[in-house]
């Protein structure tokens, strides 16, 4: 099914919401999704994986899960400090991404 642009005004540089390429943007964990041809995994492979490791976590669960403010989590997301899925204008995690992110900083 085609996406359809809406009527509302919209700034030069956005990303059209609907964008079947654009859907789902994952930073920190998987790098960019595109590349040389052949070696990135494809979108519904991606999406699966994520998927796979349980429900998408809002911000504020992040937070309760890192026992941190839920402005902390925003404010880290906007610096790239924490990995997150982008889901149209949405930030959201999961459980295993912020586990991960969480043993690394112990480690490093």
């Amino acid at each position: 099914m085609a996406s359809t642009a809406t009527s509302l005004p919209r700034r030069a540089n956005a990303v059209p919401i609907y964008s079947s390429a654009n859907s789902l943007a994952v930073f920190g964990r998987l790098g960019s999704l595109t590349g040389m041809k052949g070696t990135e995994p494809t979108g519904a492979a991606v999406v699966e994986s994520i998927l796979a490791e349980g429900p998408l976590l809002c911000p504020h669960e992040a937070a309760a899960l890192l026992s941190v403010k839920p402005s902390w989590v925003y404010e880290s997301v906007r610096a790239h400090r924490i990995p997150c899925l982008r889901v149209g204008r949405h930030i959201r995690f999961t459980r295993a991404m912020l586990e991960q992110w969480l043993a690394e900083q112990v480690d490093g």
